[in-house]
């Protein structure tokens, strides 16, 4: 039984994943996403790296994670938001990483598909289909596109994860973020120009680098060593669901912050998707407690 302010804390860190949405929406008003990204990696790596041992991994781990998750997840994530994808369907569609991952764990891990996750999939695949049914633009299709391909980053991520092992999630983090800053840099320079990111970097606003300091700092470094430590006094069982508020949030602040509109159909994926994430995350426990 988790203790009362140890739910608090659980249910902070899913706030802050779920806003962390909307803030990356603010700062991309600020800076080209490729170089918002390269300049996330740098904060959360420096100055933490001095204070934190490197966690015993495997060099080709922090490597091949440090691409997946730095470079391809979260340039995904943030082209896809700049293209014109709400913040708060971002929080929602980047969740098919769970669909993704189950997946992958049947056919790398040889795990076998049970009804629960069955269900879940089809129900997932029910709502991605009602937001592409629903979206009104080319930019946002485009967006919606580089959502999706940063969720299949992130399931290849936890398929890399799952393999390196138990680690401090913290001090992974950290060292992780090294290895995308300079790939990223050099898309920034290759892709968006060197006039783009002086110009950025000189006319930063503070608003800039208030959503700088909230990736960099508080969804990375607070999140995770937060998440980190529940995870190392809980079982995962109890602590991972909470991770399920995290869409949540983000789609409740990016309708006070944005006003983003929720029509009946984005409504209906938003209750297909959710309905999945809930049937894969307890359909076994459920199943248990009726027979």
């Amino acid at each position: 039984m988790m203790k009362l302010a140890h739910i608090f804390l659980a249910i902070v860190v899913a706030a802050i994943w779920g806003l962390n949405f909307v803030v990356i929406k603010l700062g991309l008003e600020d800076f080209p996403p490729l170089l918002f990204s390269c300049l996330r990696f740098l904060l959360s790596a420096i100055p933490a790296i001095f204070f934190l041992r490197m966690p015993e991994v495997k060099w080709r781990y922090l490597l091949l994670i440090g691409l997946v998750l730095g470079v391809i997840k979260f340039s995904f994530l943030f082209e896809g938001i700049s293209f014109g994808m709400s913040a708060g369907l971002s929080s929602l569609v980047l969740q098919a990483q769970v669909f993704f991952s189950v997946i992958w764990a049947v056919i790398f891990f040889k795990e076998r598909f049970v009804l629960n996750n069955i269900i879940g999939i089809i129900c997932g695949l029910i709502g991605l289909v009602i937001i592409v049914y629903d979206l009104n633009s080319n930019s946002t299709l485009t967006g919606f596109i580089f959502t999706i391909l940063a969720a299949i980053a992130w399931s290849i991520s936890n398929i890399l994860m799952r393999k390196m092992g138990r680690v401090k999630m913290l001090n992974f983090m950290v060292w992780m973020s090294i290895i995308p800053i300079i790939p990223l840099f050099i898309l920034s320079y290759k892709i968006e120009g060197a006039m783009i990111i002086l110009n950025s970097i000189q006319h930063i606003q503070p608003m800039g680098i208030f959503a700088l300091g909230y990736v960099s700092f508080l969804a990375t470094v607070f999140g995770y060593g937060a998440w980190g430590w529940l995870l190392g006094h809980y079982p995962v069982g109890t602590v991972a669901p909470f991770a399920l508020l995290v869409p949540v949030f983000g789609i409740i602040a990016a309708n006070l912050i944005f006003h983003e509109e929720l029509s009946l159909a984005k409504i209906l994926a938003i209750s297909f998707i959710f309905m999945g994430l809930l049937i894969n995350t307890f359909g076994a426990k459920l199943v248990r407690c009726i027979k």
